[in-house]
């Protein structure tokens, strides 16, 4: 989102490896969450593919997209991010979020994802796969396809981490009303000391935040292993009922939007400032807040159920499109 919120083969290693080293603040879902939902989603496809043409079309037309252009999904998945600030994709750069006012509820198309001459669909990640959509549909070239492909696995990951839909209009910083999505409430992790609190990028030391803690943190903490953790998800899947699957597939972006923004105003800002606890600490992060085990633990399971539905919803938008 706002703060957080950029190919060939032989290219995949290095594209990982740099991705591994971006500050929080470029990433959406810290790459984890982005792989984790497109792999899922392609299970998904995998399964519905034995009984459904449609979604059989969709995972073998999906692959061969990749192949021809010697990537992979999983590096397809956090693309986006990799280039978003670079010059070809700056009109993108808006397209990862929707800032749907914490005070609200309802996602509004004519001031939350305004059209334009550079974003026909509308400046955010709603009018983002609309687009992006129509460029998949009818490509211009087969590079614009493969762009459009990587922004769609990306975008509906986007959609689903909660900071990613809400910001803060009562907050201040620098003057300025809005906390980017959480960017621009710093935090310490777990603990309160200079490695709680901040990391490096760029050599430098920078504060921690909310958005990045749930980009990435949580999920780092309570499951490092990536590949298990697939697995785990999948397993839940699997479990659920066909009536149960296809009710989380329903809806539209905007009502993914609305419903992921719910989820951040009744969970995400509920965080104390440092200052206010009882145990000893440096006053130098009195003005950070304070994300404690108990709040990991507890949206870890919210972020859970966002990454399945996620991963749902982008099997089922992919699926739609042919």
């Amino acid at each position: 989102m706002k703060v957080q919120l950029t190919r060939k083969l032989c290219c995949v290693t290095v594209i990982i490896g740099l991705f591994a080293v971006l500050p929080a603040r470029t990433q959406a879902w810290g790459g984890g969450g982005q792989r984790i939902v497109a792999q899922l989603a392609m299970r998904e496809l995998a399964r519905q593919a034995a009984t459904d043409p449609d979604a059989r079309k969709a995972r073998k037309a999906i692959l061969k997209i990749l192949a021809d252009n010697h990537t992979t999904l999983e590096a397809g998945a956090v693309w986006p991010d990799l280039v978003r600030r670079t010059a070809p994709y700056k009109y993108a750069d808006d397209w990862h979020f929707v800032s749907i006012p914490r005070n609200q509820t309802n996602y509004d198309a004519s001031t939350q994802c305004v059209t334009s001459e550079t974003a026909p669909s509308g400046n955010c990640v709603i009018g983002g796969l609309t687009y992006f959509k129509k460029v998949f549909m009818n490509p211009p070239s087969a590079s614009a396809r493969l762009d459009a492909l990587r922004f769609i696995l990306h975008f509906v990951g986007d959609l689903h981490q909660p900071l990613h839909t809400s910001e803060d209009f009562s907050f201040i910083h620098n003057n300025k009303p809005g906390d980017r999505g959480g960017n621009y409430r710093f935090v310490c992790f777990l603990a309160v000391n200079q490695d709680a609190c901040t990391e490096v990028y760029d050599g430098e030391r920078v504060n921690k935040n909310l958005h990045a803690t749930w980009d990435k943190y949580m999920l780092l903490k309570l499951h490092p292993n990536e590949h298990q953790y697939i697995d785990e998800l999948d397993n839940k899947i699997m479990s659920m009922s066909a009536g149960q699957r296809a009710h989380l597939m329903s809806g539209n972006p905007a009502n993914w939007a609305e419903e992921s923004h719910a989820t951040a105003v009744a969970a995400a800002y509920e965080v104390p400032k440092v200052k206010t606890l009882t145990f000893a600490h440096s006053p130098v992060y009195d003005e950070h807040f304070f994300v404690s085990i108990d709040y990991a633990n507890a949206n870890m399971k919210r972020k859970e159920e966002q990454l399945i539905k996620a991963s749902l919803r982008l099997a089922s938008f992919l699926k739609d499109m042919f």
